[in-house]
């Protein structure tokens, strides 16, 4: 067994790198995907519509620990710059330079050709099984974390990663909650990562990795990083929610430097059931959609609950219930996908933590992440004594800061110093949130409620009050 990893290269960097599993003597086909065919980063099969590069242009093999390709085309393949005879297998070392079609054709911008060099690993090479189980576990550049890490990494490499996932994750909680960056934002967040000195998440933002073993390095950094975490955050609903809203920013950032191909792959991979709209679709409803659906763009059928985001925004295309999403847009659709498996998967670490909370290796880690996040700002009424509101400043609160909800209760009351039980609920919780005492909130609740009731009504109402105060 080998494997034999296909770098592309100018100007068919736009194709996915391509990670080849080789058998012994069975010969692997390198050429143009037919409709009917998948392409993904673990078959030969390029999405080329020139027919100047055949089905079946060439074959890779490997034999005897050595590897070769035979050329099987019509318009040649070259090996280095030299055009190899046909059916006549030429062995092939890592480095070498591999073209599959001619240069010499006009519009390049068809894919006339497809250059690429190779690096190729037999069952005897030292990193040969290192690099054939990382890309058996992560089959895309972007991770989901479905599966479970099941690697043996050292304790100093363990917390390295968590920790600059956390200082990542810190700085993505300093935008606000919105998952849709911006370019500003996106360039404020990579510059205060290199200010921090995480050039590992850069790398893994960017995907500049500069071999295939430190891209194994820094995925496997990633995948173990973001389970220990889930762990640290798992214990309560606050951190729970941080954990998670970072989570989905740092999704959306990656998906930002993805390549057309790379999201391809992603959604091909993960999404397999969406179907695809067809041209005939694309042009019905081209001339109705006020330019959101364009003929020459690919779109996916979406059911519209799994992207509300782009329904808020009005910026999407609904017919008879499914969204028509871009390719681009698909990162909603991921994050949707995403969000629900991990608040499951958090749940079920929950249930699951005593089994490890004796580990000290973990423990630690987890005692760290709650010590430095700031429960506060996210704690609904814990308010210092700077952040209290006065009996006398509701009036105004009211008409210029309250949400239009508790706006409505406050000035319904004001005019029939009435509310019904629920708003009397929900309006007294708001005040104690936004900082009013126990002992401000009775009487504000006995200047408008005396107007209408009597002595023994008011104790009851106190009483009421008490139990939602505690």
């Amino acid at each position: 067994m080998a494997v034999a990893i296909l770098k592309c290269e100018d100007p068919s960097e736009y194709f996915l790198t391509k990670t080849l599993i080789l058998e012994d003597k069975i010969p692997q086909i390198l050429g143009r995907a037919l409709e009917t065919e998948n392409v993904s980063s673990f078959n030969g099969l390029f999405d080329v519509e020139s027919l100047e590069i055949c089905n079946q242009h060439c074959f890779l093999m490997c034999t005897n620990q050595k590897f070769f390709i035979e050329d099987t085309s019509i318009n040649g393949t070259y090996l280095n710059g030299h055009k190899i005879d046909k059916n006549i297998k030429y062995e092939v070392i890592s480095g070498d330079v591999i073209q599959l079609g001619c240069e010499s054709f006009s519009m390049p911008e068809k894919f006339k050709f497809i250059t690429f060099s190779v690096k190729l690993f037999t069952s005897e090479d030292a990193d040969f099984f290192k690099v054939f189980s990382h890309k058996k576990l992560y089959g895309t550049p972007l991770q989901l974390y479905r599966e479970t890490p099941n690697f043996e990494c050292s304790l100093s490499i363990l917390h390295k990663s968590v920790i600059n996932r956390f200082e990542a994750l810190r700085i993505l909680d300093e935008i606000g909650n919105t998952i849709l960056l911006t370019e500003k934002q996106i360039h404020w967040i990579l510059s205060k990562l290199r200010e921090k000195g995480l050039l590992d998440i850069i790398k893994l933002v960017l995907g500049t990795s500069n071999s295939y073993l430190e891209e194994s390095n820094l995925q496997n950094a990633d995948h173990i990083s973001h389970f220990v975490l889930s762990i640290a955050c798992c214990r309560n609903y606050v951190m729970k929610k941080w954990f998670l809203d970072q989570e989905k920013k740092l999704l959306f950032l990656r998906w930002k430097f993805l390549s057309k191909p790379e999201k391809n792959e992603i959604v091909s991979e993960f999404f397999s059931k969406l179907k695809e709209v067809t041209k005939h679709e694309k042009m019905e409803v081209s001339n109705t959609s006020n330019g959101l659906v364009v003929s020459s763009v690919k779109y996916y059928k979406v059911f519209f609950t799994n992207v509300s985001v782009l329904m808020a925004n009005r910026v999407i295309y609904m017919k008879d219930g499914n969204c028509y999403v871009s390719l681009d847009d698909m990162i909603h659709v991921i994050v949707s996908d995403f969000t629900k498996y991990l608040k499951f998967n958090l749940e079920i670490i929950k249930k699951n933590l005593h089994k490890v909370w004796n580990d000290e290796r973990i423990t630690s880690i987890v005692l760290y992440v709650e010590k430095e996040v700031q429960f506060e700002r996210f704690l609904f009424g814990r308010s210092n004594s700077n952040s209290s509101v006065l009996l006398k400043e509701i009036d105004s609160f009211a008409e210029q800061s309250f949400p239009l909800c508790m706006s409505e209760l406050h000035y319904h009351l004001k005019t029939k110093s009435h509310l019904k039980n629920g708003g009397r609920f929900q309006y007294g919780l708001f005040l104690k949130g936004i900082g009013l005492s126990l002992q401000d909130s009775l009487t504000f609740w006995r200047h408008y409620f005396t107007k209408k009731m009597s002595l023994i009504e008011e104790k009851k109402l106190i009483t009421l009050l008490k139990a939602v105060k505690k």
